[in-house]
Order: C-alpha cells, then structure tokens, then sequence
C-alpha cells in the first residue's frame, strides 16, 4: 500500500463506525477466541480477509472475527508480515530462507536472560 493509502487505513481504525463494529464483534463472539483450541480473552477483531485499502472488505461486519491479541498478531504477521513490515514471499525466512546465512553450529537465536537489579 501507498503511504497515502496507509494513512487513510489508520485514520479508519479511529472512526465511530469501526469502534461500533469492533464492539459488536467481540460481544456476538462472546469475548471468545475464533481461533481453534484457544482458550484466551478475544480483544481484537480481526479482517478475516486482508482489506488491503478496501473500505467495503474493512467496514462489512461478515468479515470480521473475534480473536485474542496473540492470535491476532500471529495470523497479521502470517498474512502480511505484521505491524508495517515487508510482505515475506512463502519459504522466506530469516536470512532469505537460506540456511548457510548463519554461521555453522547456529540454527537458533540463544536465548537471553535479563536480570532486574536486586534479583538474582
């Protein structure tokens, strides 16, 4: 999408109509996850398709899914890369999906421990 386009999409998510819809989603949904075998708080409503710009896919109430906020970053990340990242080509991964990207003998992130003052 066009950095016109973005700007107009955010200025939707701040109108009346879209908070009425977000409300009457989640309250139909009963605040339950639409995602199978989740047991978590829906708090999201969720564009079952991508409205990509699309303001009858954005505002139609037949569209729209209850979904706990992880699900709802999983499945946004999935589609399309997520919180205004680039749209990743299927078998893509870090490093472009080529395994010798990384240095032999790490085929992971370690993990990292941080440790608050005073707690050990």
């Amino acid at each position: 999408m066009s950095d016109e386009t973005v700007a107009k999409v955010r200025r939707w998510y701040r109108q009346r109509i879209w908070f009425a819809r977000r409300d009457a989603c989640l309250k139909t949904a009963l605040y339950r996850c639409a995602t199978a075998g989740c047991v978590n708080r829906a708090t999201d409503c969720d564009h079952i398709r991508p409205h990509r710009g699309d303001w009858s896919l954005f505002i139609e109430s037949s569209n729209h899914q209850a979904l706990c906020h992880s699900c709802h970053s999983r499945k946004t990340a999935r589609e399309d890369g997520g919180f205004g990242n680039r749209r990743r080509e299927a078998g893509q991964g870090v490093g472009g999906g080529n395994p010798s990207a990384r240095p032999p003998g790490q085929d992971r992130v370690p993990n990292r421990v941080f440790l608050h003052a005073g707690f050990s």
